[in-house]
Formats: structure tokens, sequence, C-alpha cells
């Protein structure tokens, strides 16, 4: 951690770290770790100049997992399973993001990405609370095996404030917490054909809808 002036690292074997791997290192700009499985809490956070980032056999990683790495642009995790809570929140550039395999997910999924535009989740199951919420540049989701929005003290805040958002498919949703896609103003199309329990302030401020 805090590296400031590494630029280059080559770990071909590395399987498995804990918390705190390679935060603040503000001058690296690339990193492929081949064969790393798992990761802790902490890890990637504030690698400001951080562009290509290369995890073709991650499964699993803790929370803040790439806070706040402003110049990444794309990340592809194709073996990607479970993530705690603010994963890749505030990256702020991120345009393109492939995780095929993800099922299940914590609290602060994705918040504050706001160049995002299109995002596909075919295996997502479960999320927390604040699940993608702020991403206003998010025209297109796909969610289509999502069955629960898990409640916690603050409600569910599910997918507030995505302002570009204007169609989205939920057929397998069951449950939701309160604040359930509130401030969603473009969206115009809703489909929600299992959904059994809602909480507070179910569709609060949907003007469009």
């Amino acid at each position: 951690s805090n590296n400031t002036a590494l630029t280059e690292l080559n770990l071909p074997e590395l399987q498995q770290v804990g918390n705190d791997f390679l935060i603040n290192n503000t001058a690296l700009t690339e990193l492929n770790l081949p064969e790393l499985q798992q990761v802790g809490n902490n890890f990637l956070i504030n690698n400001t100049a951080l562009t290509e980032l290369n995890l073709p056999k991650l499964q699993r990683v803790e929370c803040n997992f790439l806070d706040n790495n402003t110049a990444l642009t794309e990340l592809n995790l194709p073996e990607l399973q479970e993530v705690g809570y603010h994963f890749l929140s505030r990256n702020t550039a991120l345009a393109e993001l492939n995780l095929p395999k993800l099922q299940q997910v914590d609290d602060n999924f994705l918040s504050e990405n706001t160049v995002l535009t299109e995002l596909n989740l075919p295996e997502l199951q479960e999320v927390g609370y604040n699940f993608l919420s702020r991403n206003t540049a998010l025209a297109e989701l796909n969610l289509p095996k999502l069955q629960r929005v898990c409640r916690s003290f603050f409600g569910s805040n599910f997918l507030s404030n995505n302002t570009a958002l204007t169609e989205l498919n939920l057929p397998e949703l069951q449950q939701v917490g309160d604040d359930f896609l509130s401030n969603n103003t473009t969206l115009k199309e809703l489909n929600l054909p299992k959904l059994r329990q809602v909480g507070d302030y179910f569709l609060r401020n949907n003007t469009a809808l």
C-alpha cells in the first residue's frame, strides 16, 4: 500500500490475498493477476491511474473492492460469483462491465458509477441495500434471476435515482424492502409478475411510469 511510484507489478502465480492489497498506488496503470481467485477487504482502492486490470479466475471478493478507481473504463470478471459491500463504488469512468456468473452481492453495489450505460447480470439472485443507486447513465439493465432484495435498517433503496433507466424486467423477483425504485423519473415500463412482498415507499416519485 501507498507505493506512489510503483508503475509495474508481475505476480503470475498469486491465488489469494488478504486485506488492503495494493491500496493507494496512484502510479500503477496496468495489473495482470491471471491465477488470483479470492481477495480480502479494500482490494486496489484509490488506484486512480489504473486503466487495465486482468483477473480472469477471480471468484470471491470482500468489501470495498476497487473503490474509487477513476481511470478504469472496462472490467471483465468472468468467474466472479460473490462480492462484499461497496463493490466498485465511485468508478466514474467505468463504461463496460461483464459479470456473467455473479450470484450474490452485498450493500452499495456499483453505486455512483455515472457513465455505465448497460449492465447484464444473468445469474444474480440476491442483492443488498443501495443496489445500483445513482447510476445516472444506466439505460439498460437485465436481472432475469433476481429473487430477493434484502432489507436493512435503512430499507432497500434498490435502484434509486437512476434517471436514465427507461425499462426494467424482473421476472423472478419475489421480495423487496423499503424505497424500492424511488426517483427513477424516466422509467416507463416495469414487469414484476412474481412479486409478493414490498416495503414502504414502493415506487415513489416515478413520474413517467
